[in-house]
């Protein structure tokens, strides 16, 4: 399978090598907002509405021209079978009209809890996934300067919403800044540990396994320090939240390998080799991640300006591979003598 077309290349011939990637970031947690974007036609209306200037460029407006343009008949007309997909379509629609009732209460100073609770009740009336609001969650650093309240409100609103932080920590790349992140909230997180893991779980589903292991080694060790403080005072602990024996647990087998995959460059040609998910871990979205980082790894490390990747056809894996912008160019064959004994 070959590639024909990657927002990834559009975006570098725009910005040069400043490539908001945490601008991709938050388009590439939608798959289905990425695979229009992946669309030449799409793309190309895009640069026409929003012209080169960065400043134009942010999840919001994107998704707003997308909403607009797939929702027009010119867009019929371009892609026919895309048709199939409208009723699906139509739902980035009403995500971007969330993002714009969420910026507008932002830009009027409501506060935090009151965003969360919109951001609640729009989940329920229009049946949004996690990746729904979590690039809605996505356009909002990008139109303010401080996101810590936005923290703190989703950390105390309860449960269910802790996995928005996750895509906040992959939206702004939080390389450096997973351990800043930890040691704000670590107090928070030592009363609710399960926000922890599912932030964590988050991280892996997105395809950022280190930031999920470095979140998750960081708990366990603030979590075994006041565990052994407690210990050296002869403290008697009653808060069950302090014991960790489930949590180590279940925070340990998220911490572990749960994708791999090879890419192999040869001037200008990368060829994928061996994609692999845990079975326990399938259907989450992490080989599709996996293979897109791989994939801008190789670009910007080894100067490959096109890249190959090979499934078994009509299989699970090549609908994965195209829904991620691959584009089927030959088959690939093979013989085999078969071992037929002796006897």
């Amino acid at each position: 399978m070959d590639q024909r077309f990657f927002p990834i290349f559009a975006f570098k011939r725009l910005f040069g090598e400043q490539v908001p990637y945490s601008l991709l970031n938050g388009l590439q947690s939608h798959p289905l907002i990425w695979k229009v974007l992946s669309e030449e036609v799409v793309f190309d209306h895009l640069e026409r509405k929003l012209e080169g200037n960065p400043s134009n460029w942010k999840v919001a407006s994107i998704i707003k021209e997308i909403a607009v343009y797939t929702g027009s008949g010119e867009y019929e007309d371009k892609d026919p079978a895309m048709g199939g997909l409208r009723e699906e379509i139509s739902q980035i629609s009403i995500i971007s009209q969330i993002i714009e009732e969420i910026l507008n209460l932002v830009k009027n100073d409501t506060s935090w809890e009151m965003v969360i609770e919109k951001l609640t009740k729009s989940a329920e009336e229009y049946n949004l996934k996690k990746n729904d609001l979590g690039v809605i969650i996505t356009a909002i650093p990008g139109e303010i300067k401080e996101v810590k309240g936005l923290e703190n409100a989703l950390i105390d609103h309860s449960e269910k919403r802790a996995f928005l932080l996750g895509y906040l920590i992959f939206d702004r790349e939080l390389a450096d800044n997973v351990g800043l992140f930890f040691e704000r909230n670590q107090e928070k997180f030592s009363e609710k540990p399960a926000i922890v893991l599912e932030i964590v779980s988050t991280l892996f589903e997105l395809g950022v396994e280190a930031e999920a292991n470095r979140l998750a080694n960081l708990y366990l060790t603030y979590k075994k320090c006041e565990e052994e403080k407690l210990n050296d005072h002869n403290i008697e602990n009653p808060d069950e939240t302090f014991n960790l024996l489930k949590q180590y647990d279940d925070a340990m087998k998220l911490a572990q390998l749960v994708g791999d995959l090879g890419i192999f460059c040869d001037r200008e040609l990368g060829r994928y080799q061996s994609v692999q998910t845990h079975p326990d871990f399938r259907k989450r979205g992490i080989a599709g991640n996996l293979v897109y980082q791989a994939g801008v790894y190789a670009y910007e490390n080894h100067d490959v300006e096109r890249l190959v990747i090979v499934a078994e056809a009509d299989s699970p894996a090549q609908r994965l591979y195209h829904s991620i912008g691959f584009q089927f160019t030959e088959y690939q064959m093979g013989i085999w003598k078969a071992d037929i004994g002796t006897d």
